[in-house]
């Protein structure tokens, strides 16, 4: 993480072909497992905590922002621990989605499954033009996503996108085309995601500190409280691998 102009640019580091945790899953894929997550979120931590930190940027490096789910560590995990891990996962959505300052995606990449998911938890985005899909690939997977990751993706897509998105993963969904029905905000060159976010950070800062930091948390938590109250369904917002 570093801080420019009162702005939080967190980055997700790993460009080098070949590199694998050691459960096997690329780096650079930027896959969310219990290290990335909690990284993520102590990141995120200390701008809550920063009063001199008024808008949040999340970046990544390579032609990922993120692939999803790390499947091979849950794979390598028993039935316990990746509950405990979704819960976590959860929390991270919930947490980014109700943050009590401005933020913001800066996509330079691919954005797929449960990285789809985490973007849309985001305050705004701008994505790549160049190259990068959004996609969320569950049905073909056979994993069933929870209410609160679904009801989640429906808040940020219009609902012709329900059907298309979540239930049958027709496309690869392009920044223009994301940009048109407004799941992005900019759609930009490779080389300009991280400056054109950086521009929108500065017009959002005002929102990120004063009176607007302590009403944010609580006004996003009423505008998403659909999304919320399907945490505390009989799933308890875990997805389900088995496909039933």
């Amino acid at each position: 993480m570093r801080v420019e102009n009162n702005v939080a640019i967190i980055t997700l580091i790993g460009q080098k072909k070949g590199e694998t945790l050691p459960w096997g899953t690329p780096v650079r894929e930027h896959r969310w497992n219990p290290y990335t997550v909690e990284s993520l979120l102590g990141y995120l931590e200390q701008c809550a905590s920063l009063k001199d930190i008024h808008c949040v940027i999340v970046t990544g490096e390579g032609k990922f922002w993120s692939n999803g789910m790390d499947l091979a560590w849950v794979d390598a995990h028993d039935k316990k621990e990746n509950a405990a891990f979704n819960k976590r996962l959860n929390y991270l959505f919930e947490r980014i989605l109700c943050f009590p300052i401005p933020t913001i995606a800066a996509l330079n990449g691919h954005w797929c499954a449960a990285g789809g998911m985490c973007g849309l938890c985001f305050d705004y985005r701008v994505m790549n033009n160049e190259k990068g899909f959004f996609f969320v690939p569950a049905v073909d997977l056979g994993v069933v996503y929870s209410s609160f990751q679904i009801e989640l993706m429906k808040s940020k897509m219009p609902p012709f996108m329900h059907r298309e998105v979540i239930c049958f993963n027709s496309t690869r969904w392009l920044a223009n085309e994301l940009l048109d029905n407004h799941v992005v905000d900019h759609a930009v060159p490779a080389a300009s995601v991280l400056a054109e976010s950086l521009k929108l950070a500065i017009k959002l800062k005002a929102k990120g500190k004063g009176p607007s930091r302590g009403a944010m948390e609580p006004i996003k938590r009423k505008v998403y409280v659909q999304v919320l109250e399907a945490l505390n369904t009989v799933e308890k917002g875990l997805m389900d691998f088995n496909g039933t």
